[in-house]
Order: structure tokens, then sequence, then C-alpha cells
């Protein structure tokens, strides 16, 4: 049944609503208006290095928190408490 339309409750439709001001679209931006330089390949390679620079500005904050709770507070326990949160906003990010 190809091109069957899904019927969403109306509290669905109004949470996804409100979900797509998370929704950055680099096209609408045109930054080959404002950048006459900027080609599609630039444009592309740019939009697949987001994820790259998100995951290493994460891995990167992982470790300053790893090390702040180890060696400044001085933990031994309970030093990857701040992991869920940080995958739980990587994924709402992605």
């Amino acid at each position: 049944m190809l091109g069957a339309q899904v019927k969403w409750p109306s509290s669905i439709k109004t949470f996804l609503g409100y979900l797509s001001v998370f929704n950055f679209n680099l096209d609408l931006t045109a930054p080959e208006c404002s950048i006459p330089n900027v080609s599609f390949a630039n444009k592309w390679q740019f939009t697949m290095a987001i994820p790259v620079v998100a995951v290493t500005f994460f891995a990167i904050t992982h470790v300053v928190l790893l090390f702040k709770k180890r060696c400044i507070l001085g933990r031994k326990s309970k030093l990857f408490t701040h992991v869920d949160a940080m995958i739980g906003t990587f994924l709402t990010m992605m």
C-alpha cells in the first residue's frame, strides 16, 4: 500500500510541530548567495562534517568533565554520570 497516509493524533502533530524548531536546514541559509565562492561540493562537505564536529565536541567535553571529576574534585566513583545526558543530547541533535 504505497502512499498510504498515517493518521497522527493531534497531540503528536503538535509535539512534532514544536520539535521542528530544532530542524536545521543549511539550504535555508543559502550560503552560496552571500558567499559567491561556495560550491555545492563545499556545502555538501560542510553538511557531512557536522556529525563529526559534534562527536568531537562531545568527546572533548567528556574528557574535560572526567578530568574535572577525577583530578579536581577527587572523585573515584560516579565519574560517568554525565554520559547519559550527553548521548541523549547528541541523539536529539542528530
